[in-house]
């Protein structure tokens, strides 16, 4: 976990594409080591919860880029990295664990984000 919160902090401060494009190494290896620290939690997770056993990393963690097209915020990228751990992956509608990794705000959670009627 050495390269992914110096990765955020500096982000934040460069939030723009030419210094993204510039240190994209920075970036590919800090989402290598949030994969890895993903990858080791499935397994710790299944331990107690069979719904999230055999989950790959990939299909958990969201992508970095946001959507900018209806928002005030024009910045392109997400400052944090985010996971969400539950059957099926990160589209999943049932409930799961979510790991969210940023500067002086990281958190594990559980539960559902805006659930379908018929999933409540």
């Amino acid at each position: 976990m050495k390269n992914i919160l110096p990765f955020l902090t500096a982000l934040t401060k460069n939030n723009n594409r030419d210094w993204f494009q510039a240190n994209r190494n920075l970036y590919d290896d800090a989402r290598s080591e949030f994969e890895i620290l993903v990858n080791f939690l499935i397994p710790q997770i299944a331990s107690f919860d069979s719904a999230v056993a055999g989950l790959e990393a990939k299909r958990t963690i969201f992508r970095i880029y946001r959507d900018i097209r209806f928002s005030k915020d024009k910045t392109p990228y997400k400052t944090y990295f985010g996971a969400y751990m539950a059957p099926g992956g990160r589209k999943s509608v049932y409930a799961g664990y979510y790991l969210h990794l940023e500067p002086g705000n990281c958190l594990l959670a559980g539960g559902s984000y805006r659930p379908q009627g018929e999933y409540l």
